[in-house]
C-alpha cells in the first residue's frame, strides 16, 4: 500500500511540475509557427526543393530545430539560384558529419563493406 501511496505522489509531484512548466510555454506562437507549417509553406518548399533537386541539391527542411527551418526558408524560398548554391554549399559542408553519423547508422553494412 505504501508503495501505491509513493508512486501516487510521485505522479502528483510530476504533474504539477509539468503543469508549472506549462503555463511557462507560449502556447500561441506554437500554434501559429505549426499553422504556418501546415497551410502556408508546403507549397513553397516543395516548389524551392523541386528546383534544388533539379540543380543537384538535396535539403530537408525539418531536420533542425523551429529555428533551422525559419533560416533555411530565409535562405532559399524565393531566393537566386547563385544565393541558394552558397547557402547550400554552406549548409552541407556545416553539417557533413551529421550527415556521416546517419548514413552509418541507417546503412552499417554499407559502411562496413566501405571500410573493407
Amino acid at each position: 500500500m505504501n508503495d501505491l501511496k509513493s508512486f501516487v505522489s510521485g505522479l502528483t509531484q510530476l504533474a504539477e511540475a509539468f503543469s508549472a512548466w506549462a503555463r511557462t510555454v507560449d502556447w500561441k506562437a506554437i500554434h501559429d509557427r505549426i499553422e504556418c507549417l501546415v497551410n502556408d509553406l508546403p507549397s513553397d518548399l516543395e516548389n524551392e526543393s523541386v528546383k534544388l533537386m533539379n540543380r543537384g541539391w538535396f535539403v530537408w527542411f525539418f531536420d533542425g530545430y523551429m529555428d533551422d527551418i525559419t533560416e533555411k526558408m530565409k535562405s532559399l524560398i524565393n531566393q537566386s539560384d547563385e544565393e541558394q548554391d552558397e547557402y547550400m554549399a554552406q549548409y552541407v559542408s556545416g553539417n557533413i558529419n551529421t550527415f556521416k553519423n546517419e548514413l552509418l547508422i541507417s546503412y552499417p553494412k554499407e559502411a562496413t563493406i566501405k571500410k573493407s
